[in-house]
């Protein structure tokens, strides 16, 4: 049977993340490709209650476990199944690995061993968040955003991307990323979030009061941020340094997070009243 999610089991899916996270203390959020744990510090800012990571790299891994020592840590994507989360999600993320598409490589997309994207996918599908936030480098827009986007599509979620820089939240750098940013596709709810232009290539910049929208450039900028790379005497100063170079923004992530509440409380309250009237 395909494992993709008909309009109905997502409709269920949506409703029970929501409604679990409305009568317990938190949302629930399952992090592949974690890293040092960027979007889990953005879940906590929300009130968004961390339940699984999937990290392999072994300094991360020390953080994950001093900073959340009670959050399991699956190891490689590949050991997560529907098995393996009990609760609904209510949202999935993962910054999976830029090294096939990034210019300090040889951007072979798709047909590097290190494109991870279909686990994903494959994880999203046995899992069936209500909303899946991902992050990567710009040329995955012309390497393979279109098959990611296509197969979320597939998959009965709705879709929308965006570029935007770490700048937009204040940071002193650009760091242009690729944000994409799913719902669960349903005949209720607030879909504005998750519309895909009509030119699948499209890929805007956020526009929105949620963001500010001062180019990076007008400040002189760099498009990455300084570190000190020669200094000695820090303790695994080259894991630090990799870690944070990998590392997602987690204001950025934050703020996606609160449009997902916000839009997911609108939904609940609108079928409440439909119910009612019902």
């Amino acid at each position: 049977m395909d494992a993709a999610l008909n309009t109905h089991d997502l409709e269920l899916t949506r409703s029970a993340a929501f409604h679990a996270a409305a009568g317990s203390p938190s949302r629930f959020h399952v992090d592949l490709f974690s890293g040092i744990g960027g979007f889990a510090i953005a879940a906590q800012c929300a009130g968004i209650k961390t339940i699984g990571f999937a990290e392999i790299d072994t300094y991360a891994t020390k953080v994950l476990n001093r900073h959340w020592p009670h959050v399991p840590n699956f190891g490689d994507v590949r050991n997560i199944t529907a098995q393996s989360i009990t609760v609904p999600v209510f949202v999935l993320t993962g910054g999976f690995p830029c090294q096939p598409f990034s210019e300090a490589g040889k951007q072979a997309g798709r047909e590097d061993d290190r494109y991870l994207w279909p686990e994903m996918f494959r994880v999203i599908k046995a899992l069936r968040p209500a909303w899946v936030l991902g992050e990567n480098v710009p040329p995955l827009i012309e390497l393979a955003l279109d098959q990611v986007l296509d197969d979320l599509e597939s998959a009965g979620y709705s879709t929308q991307s965006f570029v935007i820089p770490a700048g937009a939240v204040g940071a002193r750098h650009r760091r242009d990323r690729v944000w994409i940013l799913a719902h669960a596709a349903g005949e209720h709810g607030n879909q504005s979030l998750c519309e895909r232009p009509a030119d699948k290539w499209a890929c805007p910049s956020a526009n929105g009061p949620e963001f500010r929208t001062d180019s990076a450039d007008d400040f002189g900028w760099t498009p990455e941020p300084s570190i000190c790379r020669v200094d000695d005497g820090i303790p695994n100063r080259v894991d630090r340094n990799r870690g944070l170079g990998n590392a997602i923004v987690p204001e950025l992530a934050f703020r996606f997070f609160q449009m997902m509440i916000e839009s997911e409380r609108t939904w609940m309250e609108n079928d409440q009243a439909q119910r009612a009237q019902d």
